[in-house]
């Protein structure tokens, strides 16, 4: 039976933003020894936090 991880939106949001941060270790560890999980909601405030202007900077690591 695989693990179940769930990140919340901050953890989620840090892992992509910061390749070599505590949170994308985690992240990358769910994704290597698991299933990720992520609620429809969580998703949404993920989206919305990345798209604050205080992220412009980071658009470019984003797509």
């Amino acid at each position: 039976m695989l693990n179940r991880y769930v990140l919340d939106a901050n953890v989620l949001v840090s892992a992509v933003l910061f390749p070599g941060s505590t949170a994308n270790l985690a992240y990358q560890k769910a994704l290597d020894n698991g299933i990720l999980l992520i609620s429809v909601e969580t998703f949404a405030e993920c989206e919305s936090v990345i798209f604050r202007s205080k992220f412009d900077r980071y658009r470019g690591i984003l797509y």
